[in-house]
């Protein structure tokens, strides 16, 4: 007997109560993503912080931190979040 996996849409991930974790879905499955170490969130600071002028000063966008997602595909979706991202 196989086991089934309902795939989810990146509507459905949207649309979920926060549990205080992080979850990306990559293909239709929905994947949850393991804290970050404080050394991992520093180095992620201290990108952000030297990318943010140089985007800021030229008009190429905002800088977005990990929180936010991004559909990538549709059928089945793929919604990753980066660390960083422009």
């Amino acid at each position: 007997m196989s086991a089934t996996t309902e795939l989810v849409t990146a509507e459905q991930l949207f649309s979920m109560p926060s549990e205080n974790f992080r979850y990306e879905l990559r293909k239709g499955v929905l994947t949850k993503m393991s804290w970050s170490s404080f050394e991992h969130v520093t180095i992620v600071a201290t990108l952000t912080a030297k990318l943010f002028p140089f985007v800021n000063e030229n008009c190429l966008g905002v800088i977005c931190g990990a929180e936010t997602g991004f559909r990538l595909s549709t059928d089945p979706a793929t919604v990753l979040a980066p660390d960083v991202s422009d």
